[in-house]
């Protein structure tokens, strides 16, 4: 993220907005993916896993079709 968009005192309390959302889930997912793997095994996980980056694609297939598209510029 730039730092133009924003002055300075704002740009940390942007940059810990955006990046809350990741931090949650890095803390959260290793209990998780253990507890899935110790009360239903590898099976489960492994489809747990395979759920949740099948989603991931769809949404960044979703976004990449909401994009606008960009023409080139001519060579002059």
């Amino acid at each position: 993220m730039p730092l133009v968009f924003y002055d300075k005192e704002a740009y940390a309390k942007a940059a810990s907005h955006i990046a809350l959302p990741l931090n949650l889930i890095s803390a959260l997912s290793p209990p998780v993916l253990v507890a899935l793997l110790t009360h239903f095994g590898t099976n489960a996980l492994l489809g747990f896993c395979m759920l949740c980056s099948g989603t991931a694609f769809a949404i960044l297939l979703r976004l990449s079709r909401r994009r606008p598209q960009v023409r080139p510029i001519a060579a002059i």
